[in-house]
């Protein structure tokens, strides 16, 4: 499951991912908040119940904000992006012909990990939400797909040396939903799915559906790329905030058993083994308002499918 700390005031959490079957929690959406709450009671508690449970601990973060902190603009512009007016803007990412930007981001990046070390080895560090990536000169030519990959290489690099076990995820997301085209991801980097706009009324298998046809294209064309091993796709089948436009209060999840059960098929006869859904929201308000999500059914479907195989 992913997470977001406020998500956590549901304090039994942990528990009810080992009564579901589930191997790991990651939280989300920033490194200074979830590293706020790492560092509370809370989180201390949360991580202690999590070790107790066997329950693995990762974070999944748009970093690139805080990694390359917005303040640094006004005393070096080129460290950011240049938008497609020409202008150097702040507004998201940066500038990737910027050694001196990769740099920043990548000490950052070590800073943060120290606090937000995952116990599984791999690292989620995408760039922010949805944004685009460098259109200057030197970066114009490469995809956002290819200045992500750049990205994440160089923070492979600077987490393997103080992580040995470090791996990087490369988000397949929105604007870098296309593969990567002209930069080879480096030993350590694993893909990771995210088909945020497909359709939860039908399967992802469904020719009938123009979203999930274009979704399955994406995915087979980056795997390609990334290969399988690690490979993890990352859903929305039980995220409240997604289903409410991210709007409160959330509606009800509409989770459809039988969907579920097609796509993790077809997951997994793509080769991916790594399967996780957002499942933010899912709080006291929640139980409150609809009651218990379907948690164990979402397990056990998962719990099947692995068995058979």
């Amino acid at each position: 499951m992913v997470l977001v700390p406020a998500d956590i005031a549901l304090r039994d959490w942990p528990e009810r991912a080992q009564r579901a079957g589930l191997t790991t929690i990651a939280l989300h959406p920033f490194p200074t908040e979830v590293m706020s709450f790492i560092r509370s009671e809370d989180g201390q508690r949360f991580l202690e119940k999590c070790r107790t449970l066997g329950i693995q601990v990762e974070y999944e973060l748009h970093a690139m904000h805080e990694l390359l902190p917005r303040e640094l603009f006004a005393g070096d512009p080129s460290l950011f992006r240049m938008n497609e007016s020409g202008e150097r803007t702040p507004d998201a990412n940066l500038c990737i012909s910027s050694e001196r930007a990769l740099e920043i981001v990548a000490k950052n990046a070590l800073t943060v990990s120290r606090v937000l070390r995952p116990t599984t080895g791999r690292y989620f560090l995408w760039g922010d939400d949805g944004m685009p990536y460098c259109r200057c000169p030197s970066c114009a030519d490469l995809s956002d797909s290819d200045q992500a990959l750049i990205l994440e290489n160089r923070l492979l690099e600077a987490l393997l040396t103080e992580d040995p076990e470090a791996r990087v995820a490369h988000l397949a997301y929105a604007r870098t939903l296309e593969h990567p085209r002209r930069i080879r991801p480096e030993r350590g980097i694993f893909l990771e799915f995210a088909p945020i706009n497909r359709r939860y009324d039908f399967p992802l298998s469904s020719n009938e559906v123009t979203e999930q046809r274009h979704h399955l294209e994406k995915l087979d064309a980056n795997l390609k790329v990334f290969g399988t091993e690690g490979a993890q796709a990352l859903e929305y089948w039980l995220d409240a905030s997604r289903f409410s436009s991210w709007k409160r209060p959330a509606v009800k999840i509409p989770f459809d058993l039988k969907v579920f059960a097609e796509d993790v098929a077809t997951y997994g006869s793509l080769g991916i083994r790594h399967i996780t859904t957002f499942s933010v929201w899912i709080d006291n308000e929640y139980i409150a308002r609809y009651g218990d999500p379907p948690l164990r059914e979402y397990g056990q479907t998962l719990l099947n499918w692995r068995k058979r195989k």
